[in-house]
């Protein structure tokens, strides 16, 4: 690959919870926060007071340095990258990365990403890359002629970038699901007017309950999350604590269809994380409770760290990689399609404890 004297960037794709790399290989992006102060220029006051000038400083660079041509290495850890692309587009804020596993990643280039790892992530070994910012340039002669040394197919630089979904509008918030549109869809679903709106209310609490854990700056512990977050709102979804198992064969929170509380009878595995950590990661360890023969009726798979629940079906003997479902109760929009999921309403149904598959 020739680097023509262009300018190389290295970008962090997450952090020791959270991976992203995949995900903007999938889009041909790359994203960073905090974005829920707006876009850039006019964030950076609110940025400054609410979080470090110094995250004021990676989005400008991010922003107004960065530009059309340049190089990017998409980095994991310290050590690893999984891509190698050119920037392909002026800076965007794009509220669809707003929460991506709960972490606001509005600030969006586009990168048509010419080399991506196929097994796993290349190492360089250490001090290859630089740690620290999650933007920041990178420079030294070994990364320099390991990007030489790549080869690339000469179409890569022309291909088309992957078409992002319609609601990725520059500078354009998602409209949000208010109560009262939550209300009608859970209605038309046939949920009756009086369960509707003790769900409603339910969540209402979770929200304030939420905002004093953060206030009080206080972090729960993972069954404390299951214990008073996820099983009050599962509750007023009409599960019954006869069919709902708190650390049940080593699964966080198992949902039975039907007692008795069997492998036979197992409904949905949910399981939980502490507050504000990364959940999409529990993804695999739930699969792994769910693959013995007996509980093959098991259609859910839940991860939740009480405010954001990702929700996946089994369809096929198998969970998609993708959620059926995604909601944010702070957060509500009508779909997910960076994760290529449905949105709120559609995540109620599937949390309900009277859902049934086509």
């Amino acid at each position: 690959m020739l680097i023509n004297g262009r300018r190389i960037w290295q970008v962090a794709a997450g952090d020791g919870e959270r991976a992203y790399h995949d995900l903007f290989i999938e889009w041909d992006v790359i994203a960073i926060g905090p974005g829920e102060y707006g876009p850039w220029p006019d964030c950076e006051a609110a940025v400054v007071e609410a979080r470090t000038r110094n995250q004021a400083t990676i989005i400008r660079r991010f922003a107004d340095q960065m530009a059309i041509g340049d190089l990017v290495i998409l980095r994991k850890g310290s050590s690893n990258v999984c891509a190698v692309g050119e920037v392909a587009s002026d800076y965007l804020w794009l509220d669809d990365f707003g929460d991506i596993d709960g972490w606001d990643l509005q600030h969006v280039r586009r990168v048509r990403w010419i080399w991506k790892y196929k097994d796993a992530p290349t190492n360089l070994g250490a001090n290859v890359l630089r740690f620290g910012d999650s933007v920041q340039d990178a420079c030294s002669t070994e990364l320099q002629g390991w990007i030489e040394g790549l080869d690339v197919p000469r179409t890569a630089s022309s291909r088309k970038l992957t078409t992002l979904p319609e609601t990725c509008q520059h500078a354009v918030p998602r409209e949000r699901v208010s109560l009262e549109q939550l209300t009608e869809g859970l209605f038309d679903l046939g949920i009756g007017l009086s369960d509707a709106n003790t769900v409603i209310d339910r969540m209402r609490e979770l929200e304030m309950l939420s905002g004093w854990y953060k206030r009080a700056k206080d972090k729960p512990a993972e069954n404390e999350t299951v214990a008073y977050l996820v099983v009050p709102l599962l509750r007023a979804l009409g599960w019954t604590p006869q069919r709902m198992a708190i650390e049940w064969k080593n699964i966080d929170l198992a949902l039975f269809s039907r007692l008795p509380r069997t492998d036979a009878n197992l409904a949905a595995v949910l399981e939980g994380k502490a507050m504000n950590k990364a959940c999409l990661i529990a993804k695999e360890q739930g699969e792994g409770y769910v693959q013995a023969a007996e509980r093959s009726h098991c259609e859910r798979l839940i991860v939740t760290e009480g405010i954001r629940y990702a929700i996946f079906r089994k369809r096929k003997n198998c969970f998609a990689s993708h959620p059926e479902a995604y909601i944010n109760l702070t957060r509500r929009l009508p779909d997910y399609p960076i994760l290529r999921g449905a949105g709120t309403i559609e995540a109620f149904a599937l949390l309900a404890a009277d859902w049934r598959s086509d």
